[in-house]
């Protein structure tokens, strides 16, 4: 991410099975290569095709308490987040979708590798249950 300052080592969803109104917690994971401009936010997106965003999760960076101008480089950062499954949620699987933007700016990810080709990483999918 971020022309090669930020590293991404993925993330996990807990529970991955849910109904519209319960809550997820989402946990990605970075590393700073080097120094980081800014302080970029994190974004979670939840869509169900490529490019949709059915609703999202944005937040400052470990709850804006360490931001990624801070992160020494070589340390792995944990940044846990709470997002509610809105009750309008169809029923459905949903893919995750996350990064860094600063203003209306994703952070570049340098890889195809794991992206969707939008400056957003794939994660793992869940669940909304009828």
């Amino acid at each position: 991410l971020d022309g090669g300052a930020i590293e991404s080592f993925g993330c996990r969803v807990s529970p991955s099975e849910v109904r519209a109104g319960d809550e997820i917690v989402v946990t990605c994971f970075f590393r700073a290569l080097g120094p980081v401009r800014g302080s970029p936010w994190v974004f979670l997106h939840f869509g169900q095709g490529p490019g949709s965003v059915a609703f999202q999760g944005d937040h400052p960076a470990l709850g804006g308490l360490f931001p990624p101008f801070a992160w020494p480089a070589g340390r792995i950062v944990r940044d846990a987040e709470r997002v509610r499954i809105p009750p309008f949620a169809a029923a459905g699987v949903y893919r995750t979708y996350f990064g860094l933007f600063e203003g209306a700016r994703r952070l570049r990810t340098d890889s195809t590798l794991g992206t969707d080709g939008q400056n957003r990483v794939v994660g793992p999918t869940i669940v909304v249950r009828p």
